[in-house]
């Protein structure tokens, strides 16, 4: 059986039930049981391989004696099943013809793997003698086989492999070699070809030793071998970026990485295409002025045609050259498919692109579970190569996890879906909260430069004129008492539903939670509390200031106790410090006693 046959078998078995196939190898001796002939037949191949015996018995390698005197090699692959380590598979060649063959049920459940499995350096071989040949030429290294062809890595088999550690793929020196190479680094999401110095060979080919071996590996490209070492003066004294790296202002900087996180519908992406057109533009956002001049590219992975035309023209980008967008409502794999990186990495660098924008992050994955850590930390890895490499920043849209039904929490960093892989490596983090129709809250949950104020959160009004602003009443304390008996005092009877309404509606602009425990403790004598007063339905339940206040024209008197003393009952607004994870939606935190709240809740469920 040829080898490119022994490939497509294998891979057949791969889809059946695993087999115990312990029996058949027991057909098959050890090499220290063979007699002086065979055992000078065995010598002879590993001499025409470059291989030892020794390396051979580090790999368990035993043989068989058949038809009639040919001598075959045989390597076992093994598996944890049911308690239990079997043997799954079992692998022959025979010496004179070259002819392998697999043992019938044959299934590479696990990787065989040989030397250090801690190793930083793992090093991997397309067969058997190949990956005897690499025990020669490496020191503490791991080993992995390939057992059928170039193309026989598994996506599970990454699994074994220690994160950080450097993968070569020392695959033949052929087309085969080279695409069985290409899917390692696929799936790995990075790997270093190590291609064999003899075209259409393997290493058993090529005649270098050890010492020539570590020359081409140090030579390979790889990344960790070289490590650049500068005096802390020489550091201090190259210049700064110009306008220090900032875009817009502390929010997005050049070579950094900005998540913006948000539920779906709280306005990501309108955040997200504002802070672009003041980079742009060089327009005011917020507390920061963008630079302008700045080309941006948007990788939209969610949105259709319709909305993205929609989006533009609502942030004034719709005569804009400066930005530049691809719609990929399908989302990409660029945590595996080298072709995929290689294709956005070259828009980025042909359009001169300074910020790069991919709405939201987790399509860009392949991961079906959003929260996948492995596919989420390879996605941020080669990312982050090529912003390093071109020093564009990095901002990405992000989706939180879902919270308990009927519960809006406050976000929090940890509610990043897969926030392990996406926190390491982010410099800034922030996420949007929708509290209301044209209100919201900024949250600042990361910023390793210390320039933003994490642990705060802005209000924020919105309109489709004017965009997001700062609350000028951020901050501010609102006294509902005395602002609910300036209402009354006109001595007519009103409903919590007519008193929660806008100011300019008659009412003071809070919410009922708001306005019901000041209502129900004011102090005696003060208000009258009535259902279905005259003039209102039967059912109405009304509140007026009390007669006897009524009938006096002292409008002192309706105040009859000091605001904002101790135990008044106040409520602060932004920046929100006391907001807690099980407090639903608000943001606002009570003292006890009722009476003044955040100036920012008085469009809170206005009707």
């Amino acid at each position: 059986m040829k080898y490119e046959q022994l490939e497509q078998e294998v891979a057949r078995q791969q889809s059946k039930p695993v087999r115990d196939l312990s029996r058949a190898w027991e057909r098959f001796q050890p090499l220290d049981e063979a007699n002086q002939v065979v055992l000078g037949r065995i010598k002879h191949f590993a001499d025409t391989k470059r291989i030892s015996l020794a390396a051979l018995e580090a790999m368990g390698t035993r043989f068989a004696v058949r038809n009639g005197g040919g001598v075959w090699l045989a390597w076992s692959a093994t598996a944890q099943l049911n308690g239990s380590r079997i043997v799954t598979a079992v692998k022959s060649r025979e010496l004179g013809s070259g002819q392998r063959t697999a043992e019938p049920g044959s299934t590479f459940v696990e990787p065989t793997v040989y030397g250090n499995l801690r190793a930083p350096a793992w090093f991997l071989f397309e067969g058997e003698t190949d990956a005897a040949r690499g025990l020669e030429l490496v020191s503490n290294a791991a080993v992995m086989v390939l057992p059928a062809g170039a193309l026989t890595f598994r996506r599970e088999w990454a699994d074994v492999i220690p994160r950080g550690a450097i993968v070569y793929c020392c695959h033949d020196a052929d087309e085969a070699g080279d695409k069985g190479a290409a899917k390692v680094a696929r799936v790995l999401g990075g790997a270093v070809r190590l291609r064999p110095p003899v075209e259409g060979g393997d290493w058993c080919d090529w005649p270098g030793d050890r010492e020539d071996f570590a020359e081409l590996v140090a030579s390979s490209g790889s990344t960790g071998l070289a490590l650049e070492v500068v005096t802390a003066l020489d550091l201090c004294e190259r210049p700064d970026p110009e306008h220090g790296g900032e875009l817009l202002g502390p929010l997005v900087v050049e070579g950094a990485r900005t998540i913006v996180l948000g539920h779906t519908g709280a306005g990501k992406s309108t955040l997200v295409s504002r802070i672009g057109a003041a980079i742009v533009s060089g327009s005011a956002f917020l507390d920061w002025t963008g630079v302008g001049g700045i080309r941006i590219l948007l990788i939209d992975l969610e949105q259709s045609e319709a909305d993205a035309k929609r989006m533009l023209r609502e942030a004034g980008l719709e005569r804009s050259e400066a930005i530049g967008i691809a719609l990929v409502p399908d989302g990409l794999e660029l945590d595996s498919d080298d072709a995929q990186l290689a294709m956005v990495e070259r828009a980025i660098v042909d359009g001169g692109y300074g910020v790069v924008v991919f709405d939201p992050y987790y399509k860009a994955h392949r991961a079906e579970d959003s929260n996948a850590e492995r596919q989420i930390d390879d996605l941020m890895r080669r990312l982050d190569g090529p912003r390093a490499e071109h020093g564009f920043a990095l901002v990405l849209g992000a989706h939180p996890r879902k919270p308990p039904v009927g519960v809006q929490p406050a976000l929090t960093i940890h509610d990043l879906a897969g926030s392990g892989a996406a926190v390491r490596g982010a410099e800034i983090i922030v996420a949007i909260e929708r509290v209301s129709d044209g209100y919201s809250r900024l949250r600042f949950l990361k910023d390793r430069s210390g320039r933003l104020p994490v642990g705060e959160a802005w209000g924020l009004l919105f309109d489709r004129e004017t965009d997001y602003r700062r609350d000028p009443n951020d901050g501010k304390v609102r006294d509902i008492r005395a602002e609910l008996l300036e209402v009354l005092a006109d001595g007519g009877w009103r409903t919590v539903t007519e008193l929660r309404r806008k100011k300019e509606l008659g009412g003071i602009g809070a919410d009922p939670e708001t306005i019901r425990p000041v209502l129900d403790t004011p102090p005696e004598g003060l208000l009258e509390h009535r259902i279905g007063p005259p003039g209102r339905q039967p059912s109405a339940k009304c509140w007026r200031v009390s007669s006897a206040r009524h009938d006096t024209d002292d409008t002192g008197a309706l105040f009859p106790f000091p605001v904002n003393r101790e135990g008044s009952g106040v409520v602060v607004s932004s920046p929100y410090r006391d907001d807690t994870h099980t407090t639903p939606d608000t943001d606002t935190v009570t003292s006890p006693g009722p009476g003044v709240v955040g100036a920012h809740d008085n469009d809170r469920g206005a009707a």
